[in-house]
């Protein structure tokens, strides 16, 4: 008896093994995405689990194929295999990047300049350690191989399964890791040429030469511009704005010393962030979504104004990840990327300022903010509102996590400004676009979301010098003026604004979006009714940012089960 117990645990000891290993693996490398990407994955859905056991019984089935191989062999095949989960997984717990299109796309697009981003000591270490777990596990599979009764069948099922699940893309993509990136290559080969397209249209119109003028006297009294443009912040979140939480304290008693004009109804461009970084840098309007012409920087350099960028991570992709952003803001003269948080920026951004004597200069911040999951940002120094969490929830954690962010900004904000008092500057907060937080049970942006205001009213405001106070007397005056006056804005003031602050005027110039004018108008209604993502039109053509067909099927799945949860909710 004792003995049939011996050779039965000898023998069921390793399918436990493998199986643990398979479960571990299938875990780390298919199912531990980041968060944010499913964040209900696995939990609602039985289809889901029934995934996860095919994926466990394959997993296990190659690695008892694999043991009949040489542990260096194993080592490799799995190594290659599986490096590309394991690839997606680095960037969501390194950057919080989640395997998106869009961040597929923009790994397509790179350069070697921006690729060298994803390459330091702990991406070199993760490969060292991800393949010499690889090896080691090569090794323990060659020393406990499992004898099974139908070793052959399993030795030749394997490979035929393999090359088989090629050829049915649904399967592969539910059931094998490496697959999930693999196969739906049309789809991100639709993505990534609808990206290029954009991207090229966008190099055309740039390239073309335009008349402009510049106002001598108004340039030489031009003040430093500091435009920062923030990600996903709600207008609706900033104490000075009427919200409960003292989310930004210094920025509020800037307000409170009247060096802070806020513009608590300003209507973004779109809930995208490559299209809203379009709309702020160029003259295409909420309104009339049409691109005629390039960003301002241009013109900027033309007249010897010089121009300094600050990029640093977002979450989930932007920055130099961001195609568009990147192309748009090519010409600036002087560019610093870094994949830290903002708050390392703040000394970076200080010294740089204090370097430049003269003042007509133009610099331009794009950071990580608090885009989903909001939790980019120092946690032991601005965990200000508690409790937190470290991942993708949907309770008032998730609030939590975003107020702290904005703790965060204001902290950078503040930095920036110190170094600004003694100079004549303007400070431009604007965020790209906001998020939902809960509202009738909504989160993040989904397209039923689109407009509403909560995805819509981003945080803007202008800081201003006492020096610029000084020597443009006028232009404050009307930008009090039009802060009064002006019930909603847009981000299509931005681009205005600021070629008006430099005295410069193209064909393009606009005085009823100029908030420094005295003839500024209002944005007609704080909810636009343009068509939101596209097309995004160009003088000569017309590029539909295209969605695809499995992202459709997925809101009217998730828009489903939100009217099934109200309707519970009431009963």
């Amino acid at each position: 008896m004792q003995k049939r117990l011996s050779d039965f645990s000898k023998r069921i000891f390793p399918w436990l093994f493998v199986t643990g290993v398979a479960l571990a693996m299938t875990w780390i490398l298919f199912l531990l995405v980041p968060a944010e990407v499913r964040p209900d994955f696995l939990i609602n859905s039985p289809k889901r689990w029934i995934k996860f056991l095919i994926s466990l019984g394959w997993l296990s089935l190659l690695l008892a194929w694999l043991s009949n191989f040489r542990f260096w062999v194993i080592g490799i095949f799995l190594g290659v295999f599986l490096l590309p989960s394991a690839f997606f997984v680095y960037l969501g717990l390194k950057f919080k990047l989640g395997s998106t299109y869009g961040v597929m796309a923009d790994i397509a697009q790179t350069h070697w300049q921006e690729a060298l981003a994803f390459v330091g000591v702990s991406s070199i270490v993760f490969v060292i350690v991800y393949f010499a777990i690889m090896f080691a596990l090569g090794f323990f599979l060659r020393k406990i191989r499992p004898e099974f009764p139908c070793r052959k069948v399993a030795f030749w099922i394997v490979p035929i399964f393999l090359v088989g699940v090629n050829f049915l893309p649904k399967i592969a993509f539910a059931v094998m890791p490496v697959q999930r990136i693999v196969v739906p290559v049309e789809n991100l080969k639709n993505f990534y040429e609808n990206d290029c397209a954009i991207l090229a249209e966008i190099s055309k119109i740039e390239d073309e030469e335009t008349e402009s003028v510049c106002d001598e006297n108004s340039f030489k009294s031009s003040p430093l511009v500091f435009l920062h443009i923030g990600e996903s912040v709600r207008a609706d979140h900033a104490p000075f704005n009427g919200y409960a939480r003292n989310t930004m304290p210094r920025m509020l008693k800037e307000f409170h010393d009247g060096n802070l004009v806020s513009f608590p109804k300003c209507v973004s461009f779109s809930c995208s962030t490559r299209l809203s970084v379009l709309g702020i840098l160029t003259p295409a309007t909420v309104l009339d979504p049409v691109m005629r012409h390039g960003s301002f920087l241009p013109f900027l350099n033309k007249y010897g104004v010089k121009t300094f960028g600050f990029f640093s991570k977002m979450s989930p992709g932007g920055g130099y990840y961001d195609s568009s952003l990147t192309n748009i803001t090519k010409s600036i003269e002087s560019k610093r990327y870094s994949s830290d948080c903002s708050e390392t920026l703040i000394p970076v951004v200080q010294k740089t300022i204090e370097k430049e004597s003269g003042e007509q200069c133009f610099f331009l911040y794009y950071g990580e903010g608090a885009h989903v999951p909001a939790t980019v940002y120092n946690a032991e120094k601005y965990s200000i509102f508690t409790p937190t969490a470290n991942d993708y929830v949907e309770d008032q954690r998730r609030v939590n996590n975003y107020d702290n962010c904005i703790v965060a900004t204001d902290d950078f904000i503040g930095g920036a400004i110190d170094s600004l008092r003694d100079k004549n500057a303007v400070y431009i907060y604007v965020a790209d676009h906001g998020e939902m937080l809960g509202e009738d049970d909504y989160w993040s942006r989904n397209l039923q979301c689109y407009r509403r205001k909560e995805t819509r009213h981003v945080l803007f405001f202008i800081w201003c010098s006492e020096k610029f106070k000084q020597e443009n007397a006028e232009h404050y005056r009307n930008l009090l003026a039009n802060q009064k006056r002006l019930d909603v804005v847009s981000h299509d003031f931005i681009y205005h604004s600021i070629l008006h602050l430099y005295g410069i005027r193209t064909p393009f110039y606009r005085e009823a979006f100029d908030l420094f004018s005295p003839n500024a108008e209002a944005f007609p209604q704080e909810i636009p009714e343009a068509k939101e993502f596209g097309p995004l039109r160009f003088k000569n053509t017309s590029v539909e940012w295209r969605g695809l067909k499995k992202d459709d099927e997925m809101h009217k799945q998730r828009l489903k089960e939100h009217e099934i949860r109200n309707k519970k909710t009431k009963k």
